[in-house]
């Protein structure tokens, strides 16, 4: 899946397909804080494909085909310190 491949290849977060409830999510964890983590689904929502929060009763976090700008977004939101370059 792009979206693990992006999430490792940004650094920072650790990820891997687990089944929740029925359905599979990528569950992502801030690899210096394990506490900060969250499960990513994927939903089609008005003819679109979404990448979702699934435990915060699933708002988006951005359209599938930005997987870039979802790997940002959950990096940002899982408190992850950008690499120095």
């Amino acid at each position: 899946m792009a979206l693990n491949q992006s999430i490792r290849d940004h650094g920072g977060m650790a990820c891997g397909l687990v089944q929740r409830e029925g359905r599979q999510v990528v569950y992502v964890i801030n690899s210096e804080l394990p506490v900060h983590r969250a499960d990513i689904g994927c939903e089609f929502v008005d003819a679109v494909w979404w990448f979702t929060w699934v435990e915060d009763g699933e708002p988006t976090i951005g359209p599938a085909d930005d997987v870039e700008g979802v790997v940002v977004a959950i990096a940002k939101a899982l408190k992850v310190m950008p690499r120095s370059r």
